[in-house]
């Protein structure tokens, strides 16, 4: 692959991780029924009502997460090798330009 198709991937992969993280969050958010928040008064802590958590939202928002991480450190080895090509490229191209040494006589 040439390291414009690298970048491409990079970039897709940036897009990949951009929804899943999004989704993550949606479905963690949309899986506790309550907001876990602490009432304080001058009396002390309040007991609130426990919030229930819909496991298999909760489990399936984590599992996006960890997915969204992956796609982006993918994303950012595909930058990386992007630029590394790029470079190999450069050095190749100066050492062609380079005039050839004088024969040792």
């Amino acid at each position: 692959m040439t390291p414009r198709d690298w970048t491409t991937t990079g970039c897709v992969l940036m897009a990949v991780t951009t929804c899943l993280a999004a989704l993550s969050a949606l479905l963690v958010a949309t899986s506790i029924e309550h907001d876990p928040v602490v009432a304080l008064s001058g009396e002390g802590i309040h007991p609130l009502p426990t919030a229930n958590i819909h496991l298999t939202g909760f489990v399936g928002g984590v599992v996006a997460a960890v997915l969204a991480g992956a796609t982006f450190f993918l994303g950012l080895a595909a930058f990386f090798w992007s630029a590394s090509l790029r470079r190999q490229a450069v050095l190749e191209e100066i050492l062609r330009r380079l005039p050839e040494p004088p024969p040792d006589t």
